[in-house]
């Protein structure tokens, strides 16, 4: 896996809304959802004991995203709809 970072412009930079870590794997994508103001991001996870691959849906909870993508609120989406950020 790999670490995630997504950030968000503020003034004249950035500020970091999320920096998970765990068993992130690619694509990418942002969803079709949106929570609290800010679209979902989905998150292929697989691997650290995750056999069978699956895309998390990250939801925005009004500050920051969630900091681990296999536990809630990451939560599978029922129909990942969306476009991919990053590809495979």
């Amino acid at each position: 896996g790999c670490d995630l970072t997504v950030l968000s412009p503020q003034g004249n930079g950035y500020r970091v809304v999320m920096k998970a870590s765990g068993p992130a794997q690619l694509p990418i994508m942002l969803l079709s959802t949106s929570t609290r103001g800010r679209r979902d991001i989905g998150v292929t996870v697989v691997g650290g004991g995750i056999r069978r691959a699956y895309m998390a849906r990250l939801r925005f909870d009004g500050h920051r995203y969630p900091d681990d993508v296999t536990v809630p609120p990451a939560i599978p989406p029922k129909r990942p709809s969306g476009r991919v950020l990053i590809p495979r």
